[in-house]
């Protein structure tokens, strides 16, 4: 049984980059380059965004990260205008 877990929670592991947001028009980072990022935010620190895209309204939450940029980690659809 423990060797199942072991299993699946490698799996897992190894889907998790396969699911990753990417930054579309109107995000913070889309087009941006490595230096995107905040020197004097700390480590961890949520980020809120909202955009328009394709018609719809979206909150967008990123991570400081320890080098100051940011990771996208949620993207919510608000609803379409």
């Amino acid at each position: 049984m423990k060797a199942i877990i072991g299993v699946l929670a490698f799996l897992n592991l190894l889907a998790v980059p396969a699911f990753a947001l990417e930054p579309v028009p109107g995000s913070i980072t889309y087009g941006a380059g490595p230096t995107t990022g905040l020197s004097k935010a700390p480590v961890g620190s949520p980020v809120h965004h909202l955009l328009m895209h394709d018609g719809n309204e979206y909150s967008e939450i990123y991570l400081v990260q320890s080098d100051g940029s940011l990771k996208l980690v949620n993207r919510t659809r608000l609803g379409n205008h």
